[in-house]
């Protein structure tokens, strides 16, 4: 039989709960800031030469120079107003014949960060568009979900919760911008990203559509943007289980988008990156708690 607490009662219980975020009616609880940990980063894209392979090594006594001549090789054939730039990288993967080059953070430096791009040039068989040319960029950071003490805290609390009580998953963002340093100080450049889309993803492949490029000059500082993630898609679904559970791998924040042929050049890989500032936020339905 389902249990039944009075509504007074229930009320009591979901405001005892230390550092909860507004109860936005007498039926919803919402674990947000305070309850699950913020996600602020500010990364800068890996070089040129680390996402193609060609870094310069750390010299010892008795450096081998031919891998510094290697270095130097891939500024060959570069425009000196491009250096660093996709469109340089872009060169040096035509020149090593590569089609796609990826680049996975060392886990032991910090944040996981891994990087994949892909040539959509006619001489490289891809998933780009047909007819589309220059790059299409993947970027995704590890993320924690929510650690183990909030989601402990959630079952302490509210004993009965199931995955069909947690309403709504969603994303608060106070940022979200790709940047470069240049003399002139700070640009933001996704208005010459096409397709943008930012997702979140796990290691079996699953993933579920968080917000497309039309809502990012709206997130800033000022205005706190929210964007709901879909409850029936699979990831999702998975996700609550896995919180009620106590399964709390981070997740990927992943952003995919294609620089066009013609924006290359503008688009630095040195000095450039992403800056992101979101919380996650879960809303619990005390409804569903009562008669789960």
């Amino acid at each position: 039989m389902a249990k039944r607490f009075p509504l007074l009662l229930l009320s009591l219980v979901l405001v005892a709960v230390q550092g909860c975020a507004l109860i936005e009616s007498a039926t919803e609880q919402v674990f947000g800031p305070g309850d699950v940990p913020p996600v602020s980063e500010e990364l800068l894209w890996p070089s040129v030469g680390t996402i193609t392979g060609h870094e310069a090594p750390e010299l010892g006594e008795n450096p081998d120079l031919t891998d510094l001549e290697n270095q130097e090789d891939i500024d060959v054939g570069v425009p000196p107003d491009q250096v660093g730039t996709f469109a340089h990288l872009a060169v040096v993967m035509a020149d090593d014949g590569e089609c796609v080059s990826v680049h996975n953070s060392d886990p032991d430096e910090g944040t996981m960060f891994r990087v994949r791009v892909e040539d959509c040039s006619q001489a490289c068989p891809s998933n780009c568009a047909p007819g589309e040319s220059g790059l299409r960029v993947e970027a995704a950071v590890e993320v924690p979900v929510i650690e183990e003490s909030q989601a402990e805290k959630m079952q302490e609390y509210l004993e009965n919760v199931t995955p069909e009580a947690i309403v709504q998953i969603r994303f608060a963002f106070e940022e979200l911008e790709f940047f470069q340093l240049t003399p002139e100080g700070r640009e933001v450049v996704q208005d010459r990203f096409e397709d943008f889309v930012f997702l979140l993803s796990n290691d079996s492949g699953a993933e579920v559509l968080i917000l497309d490029g039309r809502h990012l000059d709206s997130i800033s500082p000022d205005k706190i943007q929210r964007f709901d993630v879909d409850s029936n898609a699979p990831f999702t679904k998975q996700l609550k289980k896995d919180i009620l559970a106590l399964k709390l791998d981070p997740v990927w924040a992943t952003f995919r988008f294609h620089i066009p042929e013609e924006a290359l050049g503008q688009v630095q890989v040195e000095d450039g990156g992403l800056s992101m500032d979101f919380n996650m936020e879960f809303v619990i339905s005390a409804i569903e708690v009562v008669s789960g």
